[in-house]
């Protein structure tokens, strides 16, 4: 419900004959293009809204979820068919996520994020998709840069910033023009493109999340230093929208290696997050906060992922976990309490659609809502 939306840490794949033909066969671009992207010429796509419980006894996965101005609630999935294999799916919810509708606006399986781009709705992945309609109707958009980017980690609403990855197929030569940061207008419709160049001499950057505020934006990630492998937090700041970046190495000292995953603005200014670190031949997914220039980490959970966090105000945050493991707190992330949601399940995203209302869903399509900040779980959905 915050600044940024689109906690999700498996993203879509890129398939081998996709990036063959971004990148054109044999000939991919001599350099990352710096243009402004706008549509992509393609008309319009009008997706038809049916029921979601026409989707009963189907195989559906549910990813990412977005709220629009309006309240409406979405989320993106997957309908798997023996007819239509991989079929993209969005979820629309007008009752804060205790009745759905669905429809398919894309042809495949590509798009995995959800997020809100001032009142409009943009889903990413493979391809774009802005609806600025409340999902009437998709406009695709290009960055003009598919010739070189596969997967986009991160899309921030209100300011709009993202972070892509050139794949390898992409770029041979592993230029450290590899990772990009895009920005995009108030409607998400026009992109601008740029190169990423932050980070010390002789270190190679890993970007994770980008969150945006007033005047800032912060990028967190990892720094390696070669030969060695062992990975460092880091934090990028910039101030004059992404021309120039500093850093700040984040490791505390008991962890081998550390880096930091996800990243949020709480309304109050404090930058609060997830972070992994190595300790020993395990690893720990701590939350992560850092107020004023002081950060502080506490341990959730050791060896599963955590796949997403959202915050509702300050103190009231939902982290969830790839076995369907969810946790609350009430004190801003100074304790956690475990709750099981779906024993066994893979949760794609978490997500307030209100101060004490949240909605979490499932690789099995499942979708979940709390009414009192994740202390207990109702289902709503099931396919």
């Amino acid at each position: 419900m915050l600044s940024r939306r689109v906690i999700v840490l498996v993203l879509a794949a890129v398939t081998a004959d996709s990036l063959l033909t971004a990148c054109h066969s044999r000939n991919p671009p001599a350099a990352v293009p710096t243009s402004v992207s706008t549509s992509s010429g393609d008309p319009p796509i009008q997706p038809v809204w049916k029921p979601a419980s026409a989707l009963t006894g189907h195989h559906v996965a549910t990813r990412a979820f977005g709220v629009s101005s309006d309240g409406t609630v979405y989320a993106t999935g997957s309908h798997f068919t023996t007819a239509l294999p991989n079929e993209f799916i969005v979820f629309r919810s007008q009752s804060a996520g205790d009745t759905w509708e669905y429809a398919a606006p894309a042809p495949d399986d590509s798009l995995d994020h959800l997020v809100k781009v001032d009142g409009g709705i943009l889903a990413t992945g493979g391809t774009t998709l802005v609806s600025t309609d409340g999902g009437t109707s998709w406009q695709p958009q290009d960055t003009r840069t598919g010739a070189a980017i596969g997967r986009i980690a991160a899309v921030v609403n209100q300011h709009n910033w993202a972070l892509a990855r050139v794949p390898p197929a992409c770029n041979p030569l592993q230029r450290l023009d590899d990772q990009l940061v895009l920005s995009a207008d108030e409607s998400g419709t026009v992109w601008h493109v740029r190169p990423f160049r932050g980070g010390p001499a002789g270190s190679v950057p890993t970007l994770s999340d980008v969150v945006s505020g007033p005047g800032q934006i912060v990028i967190v990630g990892a720094l390696r230093y070669p030969p060695a492998t062992a990975l460092t937090g880091v934090m990028f700041t910039s101030s004059d929208g992404g021309a120039t970046w500093a850093h700040e190495e984040v490791h505390p000292t008991e962890y081998v290696g550390f880096v930091l995953e996800r990243v949020l603005r709480l309304p109050g200014g404090d930058l609060v997050g997830i972070a992994l670190g190595q300790l020993g031949s395990a690893n720990r997914y701590l939350f992560a906060r850092r107020t004023g220039n002081a950060w502080t980490f506490t341990p959730i959970e050791d060896g599963f992922d955590i796949s997403a966090i959202d915050f509702s105000s300050d103190s009231n945050g939902l982290i969830a976990d790839q076995k369907g493991v969810t946790y609350w707190t009430d004190d801003g992330g100074t304790s956690w309490h475990a709750v099981t949601v779906a024993a066994g399940e893979f949760i794609w995203d978490a997500v307030f659609v209100g101060s004490t209302v949240a909605l979490t869903g499932t690789h099995t399509g499942k979708i979940f809502k709390t009414v009192d900040a994740g202390r207990h779980w109702r289902l709503v959905f099931s396919p």
